[in-house]
């Protein structure tokens, strides 16, 4: 049988440090019927002219200028040819067999709609970037086991399973629910877009796998500085973003205290730690004008939230419902 087609999609912004070790790793994958999108959101470091060396082995599409991680993605996602989509991090390096278990596992269950890598920190050997995300008891989104040492033992990092959404960094979608969710929501501009399209594909009926043998090293932040306010910012206003869009009224009041407890350690944090005060006042404010503009999604999620409530609550609790092993 023929193996299906992939569409691997790298988005560049001033990554030339990160892009020959990206690229040399994807093109040594043992699966091999793969096509390469490079989406460059506007690099003045050089990445274009070595990009451009590198064609027709990649496709590259210039943007001029960074139009955001959203935007960029999208851009891919109508180009793409293959059945299922790649999102891959331009500084990621992959294992050479990252790509032969999700494959099966997607050809094998029609309601997959995306499968979560297991992404280790390439500054660290043997700890985790990020593996899945869970839903925290503030309702905010994170990576599991982010910073801990990773335990072959500990099956909620072994084995694999369902979850409520992959790994941004490495995440392999099914182009049937690419096209079903118009792609990532482009007010997001970058982050928390690739958990949102995962969650809204669970209120769609799609399911989220997580595959631990699907290994991708990942350096982490490297188009944005983790402590800088502009990525702070876009975190902090698109979170709030997600928790409106997703969460029954119901939830978040079950949840509020926690959620106050939260926003005073994000207050001390941003206030005294990063001295970001006026960043901090200017996410809520954003925030909350947006509000009307992601209303009608939030109506549509929550009716289709009711038909979930049950597997909701099950992965908030478990964080994971493990599947057999045995393909």
């Amino acid at each position: 049988m023929k193996s299906p087609l992939l569409s691997i999609i790298i988005l560049n912004w001033n990554g030339l440090e990160h892009m020959p070790a990206c690229l040399a790793s994807v093109l040594a994958s043992e699966y091999r019927q793969f096509e390469i999108i490079v989406i460059d959101n506007g690099s003045t470091d050089g990445s274009l002219e070595y990009l451009r060396a590198r064609q027709p082995t990649i496709r590259l599409v210039e943007n001029g200028r960074n139009l955001g991680y959203a935007a960029a993605s999208n851009i891919g996602f109508k180009l793409a040819a293959g059945e299922y989509i790649v999102m891959l991090n331009n500084d990621t390096v992959v294992e050479p067999a990252w790509l032969n278990d999700p494959i099966k596992y997607l050809e094998s269950d029609p309601r997959i709609g995306a499968v979560g890598c297991r992404l280790m920190d390439a500054n660290k050997p043997g700890y985790v970037d990020g593996l899945f995300h869970v839903i925290m008891p503030d309702l905010g989104p994170v990576p599991y086991a982010f910073g801990k040492q990773y335990d072959a033992l500990n099956p909620l990092m072994a084995r694999p399973g369902f979850v409520m959404g992959a790994h941004g960094g490495a995440a392999i979608y099914r182009k049937k629910t690419i096209d079903e969710l118009n792609g990532f929501d482009e007010t997001y501009w970058a982050y928390y877009e690739e958990i949102d399209l995962c969650m809204r594909a669970f209120l769609r009926g799609w399911k989220c796998l997580y595959v631990p043998s699907a290994v991708v090293h990942h350096k982490g932040a490297a188009s944005f500085d983790r402590t800088s306010a502009n990525y702070l910012y876009l975190r902090e206003r698109n979170r709030l973003w997600f928790i409106f869009r997703n969460y029954p009224l119901a939830l978040i009041l079950r949840h509020l205290p926690l959620m106050v407890l939260f926003e005073l350690r994000i207050m001390r944090v941003l206030f005294y730690k990063f001295k970001y005060p006026a960043m901090y006042f200017k996410s809520r404010w954003d925030a909350l004008l947006g509000l009307r503009r992601h209303a009608p999604i939030r109506r549509l999620n929550m009716k289709l939230f009711k038909l979930h409530t049950h597997d909701f609550k099950r992965l908030y609790r478990e964080k994971i419902i493990f599947i057999e092993t045995s393909q």
